[in-house]
């Protein structure tokens, strides 16, 4: 692994990706909270009756817009912690830019990114693994 550093452009892909997800959240946040008819079912849930590794994902983002982070939390751990990554990461996206603040670039080997492919894979099993046991 290498760092480095280089400076903040409005063009950078953590700027650009950074206002995407902002423009998705704020189209996003009207959809979620006036649903009509309320949460879409999951149809994996309800042709098998086991969960997929995302349920509960809409009624947790519902719970976060409400300020219930707790519940959130319980109902899909792992989105919640990706909607807080999401957050910071669209805040360091733009303060870059603004503020004039170099961007920390790392470098990752081969292996790296195959242990960091794999860690994910093992969050995603352990979260679903979560809602299995949950009984969701």
């Amino acid at each position: 692994m290498r760092w480095g550093h280089q400076p903040s452009r409005w063009g950078d892909v953590e700027c650009v990706s950074a206002l995407f997800l902002t423009f998705a959240a704020v189209v996003a946040l009207p959809v979620l909270t006036w649903l009509p008819g309320g949460v879409p079912r999951c149809l994996l849930k309800a042709w098998t009756g086991i969960p997929c590794f995302t349920c509960g994902g809409f009624r947790a983002l519902q719970a976060l817009l409400a300020g219930e982070v707790a519940a959130a939390f319980r109902l899909q751990p792992l989105l919640t912690l990706l909607a807080a990554a999401a957050a910071a990461w669209c805040g360091y996206g733009v303060t870059g830019p603004l503020l004039k603040i170099p961007r920390v670039r790392v470098r990752l080997a081969r292996r790296e990114k195959g242990l960091l492919a794999a860690g994910a894979a093992l969050l995603v099993l352990l979260n679903w693994t979560y809602l299995l046991v949950d009984g969701r």
